[in-house]
């Protein structure tokens, strides 16, 4: 392996987004990952590593785009107007299959053109839940300052909204469990991989070259370094995925390839844990809409004076982590009753 070439790669890493949210907050990053260690494990409580997350009921195209612009009206009929007008001049839509697009994120295409978003259609209850996901999206990404970091939470807590909404009109409960269970699963591995990239990248800015040799120095010290205690087995297997990732990692086409994007994986984990703190509260919904709204409106607006908004600016971890268990734990629970069911009907 190039470990030359590799430190090199984390030098640009570090030095391109030292200003960053992500890095910037780093060391309190890695004390939050440490506490998400507590999360729940979906594949012991489902009893199998093995998952189909797949939905079954058939939702077409119309009644997609009508139960969609019955939520946004439920929630403020402001932005059924939004939803409405960008359907019409094209902006936002569907598009016939995500094979059909050239860059895509999951079941979104976002064109070079930052004002063209399509979803692809799949004739379940999840096109609506990610066309409220990407809608989101649309609305706010202008603001450069915050919206890296709170887009995501905006956007992971209305897609709940959303399946809560369609849960009160009677669609099909397990479809609704699997869709936030993928949700979890994205989380679990979000926290997995950001807290090995993230200890690696505080390693190197504090000693400027690892490589397979470090460890033995990186152990000595490992108290003043803040490096968890790890086997040298534990240590290769995280130092060579991530030289692995940068290795494939496209500079060029980064949404291609997210493998190596600490930053991007950040933006989901801390949304997914953040929106269910918010989802536990009665009253956020006014507060995330306030939020929603003012990225909208202020294009600087300070990543601090949103976590002011959201009123989480005093959440110890522990307690978010608390709450993320909390709400995913019933998905989780109906996917494996349901899947119990099924394999006793056959």
């Amino acid at each position: 392996m190039n470990y030359l070439k590799f430190n090199q790669e984390l030098d640009e890493y570090l030095d391109s987004h030292k200003y960053s949210f992500y890095l910037y907050t780093l060391k309190s990053n890695i004390e939050f990952l440490k506490e998400a260690k507590k999360r729940l494990d979906p594949f012991k409580i489902i009893g199998s590593n093995e998952l189909c997350l797949e939905c079954n009921q058939f939702v077409d195209g119309m009644e997609t785009l009508d139960l969609v612009s019955e939520f946004l009206n439920s929630i403020d009929k402001r932005y059924t107007y939004y939803f409405e007008r960008s359907l019409n001049d094209g902006s936002f839509g569907f598009c016939d299959s995500i094979n059909d697009t050239k860059d895509f994120s999951n079941n979104a295409y976002i064109s070079n053109n930052r004002n063209l978003y399509n979803v692809a259609f799949n004739g379940t209850i999840t096109d609506g839940k990610t066309l409220i996901h990407e809608f989101f999206h649309y609305l706010n990404l202008d603001s450069y300052l915050a919206s890296p970091v709170f887009s995501e939470l905006i956007s992971i807590y209305m897609e709940n909204k959303y399946l809560d909404f369609i849960y009160e009109k009677g669609y099909s409960k397990n479809d609704i469990a699997v869709s936030r269970l993928f949700r979890y699963l994205s989380y679990n591995y979000s926290c997995n991989k950001l807290y090995n990239d993230s200890i690696l990248l505080n390693i190197k800015d504090k000693i400027g070259y690892i490589d397979e040799d470090s460890y033995q120095f990186i152990i000595d010290y490992r108290e003043e370094l803040d490096f968890p205690n790890m086997t040298k087995d534990e240590y290769l297997f995280i130092l060579h995925t991530l030289v692995n990732d940068i290795n494939g990692f496209d500079k060029n086409n980064p949404r291609k390839n997210i493998r190596f994007r600490p930053d991007f994986t950040y933006r989901y984990f801390i949304g997914t844990a953040y929106s269910s703190y918010l989802l536990k509260e009665e009253d956020s919904l006014e507060d995330v809409l306030l939020l929603n709204d003012s990225l909208i409106y202020d294009k600087k607006l300070p990543i601090f004076k949103c976590v002011e908004l959201l009123g989480i600016d005093e959440v110890n971890f522990d307690e978010v982590i608390k709450a993320t268990n909390e709400y995913y734990r019933p998905s989780i629970i109906t996917y494996k009753l349901e899947n119990k069911i099924k394999k006793l009907t056959k």
